[in-house]
């Protein structure tokens, strides 16, 4: 990762060079953001460290040239509090495809491959980051692609893929960062019908099976997408008092995955649509259930760990404290198992576009956003958007440490 800034400085460089057989894209933002953050009883007196505020400028260069993707990026961070921001550069993709024959591709490299026709929740999102509410559509250059190998087969309407993958860049987090893994899927279309089944298996995980769909039968302005995907045992992170139905107070490290070796079945499945009303509006929804998040009972013996650990401050506070801290790294979004995603997006051509999002949980937790974008002069995109949680007492918005956020942006695209 070091040597990126070295490499964007080479593809600088050779840019005007190789102009005439490569696709260049030079990419820069500006974006600011405000937080207000909240007391809550697993993040006492920002101990968290949250931070209040963050400034970051970012350059990016695209590059496409016979067969081979390169994408990299150069970021200075900072955070206004007591973190360090600091500059970093990321190769977010360097791969490249060889045609074996009509039908069959090898590619390698670091990339994202997009198994999943979801919008905001992603059964199938094996080879790419998690979706971000307030940056659907990756507008601002972050995606970072997963080093793999695979091979692809298509013939006509079918198809095949074999990949695997080793992610050595990240540190492990219960899902697919840091994760050594192999994954099939075949694929089928017919006519307005889109189908696909998937296998796949990660280190130190069972072999789990998926699948997803989407068709526009109904009317070519909407489009119906599902996908899903089970397998015995799960590697998500969870609390070990609540794994195990107990209140400790222990000072090592609870979050693990302590359900890796059980014998239930964690299925997860999104189910949504996408209706373009006309040239200018859109609506998008999508039902999401995840058997891995906490359910009913689980959330209320959650509470109860807090609940024991807060009252732990009357024999020692800083013990009390560091309980919480880490009770408090269970609500990594999402934690529950239930949410609704709605979306409605309106657009002026190239020149005016703004949203209206929303996530709901079962509990009553609600995430609201609005966003405007704006092309001003030239190639500059101006970007301007807001959110809030929300949510009764004890919920999952209640507990979270972030209560709303602002947030400015200026991109230009050359």
């Amino acid at each position: 990762m070091r040597r990126a800034p070295i490499l964007v400085l080479a593809v600088l460089l050779a840019g005007p060079v190789l102009a005439e057989e490569t696709r260049v894209e030079y990419f820069s933002s500006l974006e600011a953001k405000a937080y207000r953050r909240q007391a809550t009883p697993v993040n006492p007196a920002n101990r968290q460290r949250q931070p209040g505020a963050t400034f970051e400028a970012a350059a990016v260069i695209d590059l496409e040239h016979l067969g081979t993707k390169a994408r990299f990026r150069l970021e200075d961070t900072e955070r206004f509090d007591e973190r360090d921001g600091g500059a970093r550069g990321k190769v977010l993709e360097l791969s490249r495809q060889e045609a074996l024959g009509e039908s069959l591709r090898f590619f390698y490299g670091k990339r994202t491959l997009d198994w999943d026709p979801g919008l905001m929740f992603r059964p199938l999102n094996f080879f790419a980051p998690a979706v971000s509410q307030t940056d659907l559509r990756d507008d601002f250059r972050r995606v970072e692609g997963v080093p793999l190998v695979g091979l692809t087969w298509l013939e006509g309407k079918t198809g095949f893929s074999l990949v695997g993958a080793w992610d050595f860049e990240h540190d492990r987090d219960g899902a697919n960062a840091g994760l050594a893994q192999w994954a099939a899927q075949a694929t089928r279309e017919e006519g307005r019908w889109s189908y696909a089944a998937v296998l796949q298996q990660g280190e130190q995980q069972r072999v789990g099976l998926g699948g997803s769909m989407s068709t526009s039968a109904l009317s070519d302005d909407v489009v119906l997408h599902a996908s899903g995907f089970v397998r015995q045992g799960t590697t998500r992170p969870i609390h070990r008092d609540i794994a195990e139905g107990r209140i400790s107070y222990s000072g090592s490290n609870p979050m693990g995955s302590h359900r890796a070796g059980d014998d239930h079945y964690y299925p997860r499945a999104a189910v949504g649509l996408n209706w373009a009303l006309d040239a200018s509006w859109s609506v998008q929804g999508e039902l999401y259930h995840d058997e891995a998040g906490l359910d009913r009972g689980e959330w209320a013996a959650f509470r109860d760990l807090v609940a024991a650990h807060q009252d732990y401050r009357r024999f020692s506070p800083r013990a009390s404290e560091g309980f919480l801290l880490r009770d408090g790294k269970q609500l990594g979004f999402p934690a529950r198992q239930d949410y609704l995603f709605l979306r409605l997006a309106w657009a002026e051509g190239a020149k005016w576009e703004s949203t209206a999002s929303a996530i709901l949980g079962a509990d009553g937790s609600h995430w609201p956003r609005l966003s405007v974008a704006f092309l001003g002069f030239a190639h500059i995109k101006l970007h301007l958007s807001a959110g809030f949680a929300r949510g009764p007492e004890g919920s999952e918005a209640a507990l979270g440490s972030r209560a709303a956020d602002i947030a400015f942006g200026i991109r230009a695209i050359f």
